[in-house]
């Protein structure tokens, strides 16, 4: 499960039942370690209560078959990593997946508003979170949740903005750069995101293009990386076939990441989505590289 902290505490008594334990940031590495083993060989804990960010990487949690969202960070990657720690390699039950949302809300209309958003959803790559929220839920977006017309300042400040983004598109040619450069153009997007990278050589990479990665709170966010250089192409559903293989055979890799400068097919996502792949095409990159300030 994975929840906000301030929530978790609240959970206790009602779960008391199932003598559910709590997973978040205010445990050391050993108490969070002996918690994990417990959780997966003994009988009690038979629910983990998490916060997301503490329950998004470096664990395994295959004991568990049934997640629950119950106080979302209304990110749909994050979540996603979250549930893949109940996903992982010595899985043998089917894992179900649950989203609680409380009718007639704020929280549903949001819902409603990033279901519509959720392919740029699962192109992101980074913890943006909130930062990310502000970037895809417009201004008229955000005051139609209240059924607010937009201040006039905001207005203005929307058109600004918008003219800014496009002359910076105008800007960015990602199709000029051949595939080596591109490459490189990728691991330094990610060293800035604050991953210690490298690239494979092209005669021995075995489908990796760039190993990227990050110390977090509860272990290493490892990152496997392939680069598809197509910027007038699509890429398709084999190169998933073909990661997912390559992140089997390197069980330690935390996330498996597909780069392109171009996009890629409806089955190709349907099946990212199913192997918990992470795509990020050509617009999401072009928009990252600017974030991080890279030409």
């Amino acid at each position: 499960m994975s929840f906000p902290i301030a929530t978790l505490t609240k959970l206790l008594e009602p779960l008391s039942g199932f003598s559910p334990a709590i997973f978040d940031g205010s445990l050391s590495d050993s108490q969070r370690q002996t918690l994990i083993e417990r959780f997966q060989e003994a009988e009690e804990p038979k629910i983990l209560l998490m916060s997301v960010k503490a329950g998004g990487v470096g664990l395994t949690l295959t004991r568990a078959n049934h997640v629950f969202h119950f106080d979302h960070w209304w990110n749909p990657a994050v979540a996603r990593q979250a549930e893949g720690r109940a996903h992982r390699i010595g899985q043998a039950e089917t894992v179900f997946v649950y989203d609680i949302y409380t009718n007639g809300t704020i929280e549903e209309k949001i819902r409603g508003l990033l279901a519509m958003k959720q392919q740029l959803f699962d192109e992101v790559i980074d913890d943006l979170s909130s930062d990310y929220i502000k970037g895809q839920i417009t201004d008229e977006e955000l005051f139609g949740l209240f059924d607010l017309d937009v201040p006039e300042p905001l207005k203005e400040r929307s058109r600004a903005s918008g003219a800014e983004n496009q002359a910076g598109r105008q800007g960015m040619s990602l199709s000029a750069l051949k595939p080596k450069e591109f490459e490189q153009l990728v691991a330094k997007l990610y060293e800035k995101m604050g991953f210690t990278v490298r690239t494979t050589p092209q005669s021995h990479d075995g489908g990796v293009d760039v190993v990227a990665r990050r110390a977090m709170d509860i272990g290493v966010d490892y990152l496997i990386i392939q680069c598809k250089h197509y910027p007038d192409g699509s890429v398709g559903e084999p190169v998933i076939r073909e990661l997912m293989g390559t992140k089997q055979a390197q069980n330690e890799a935390t996330r498996a990441v597909i780069v392109t400068s171009g996009k890629f097919s409806e089955g190709a996502i349907r099946l990212a989505q199913q192997f918990r792949i992470d795509l990020v095409d050509g617009l999401s990159l072009s928009a990252l590289l600017k974030k991080h300030r890279l030409a």
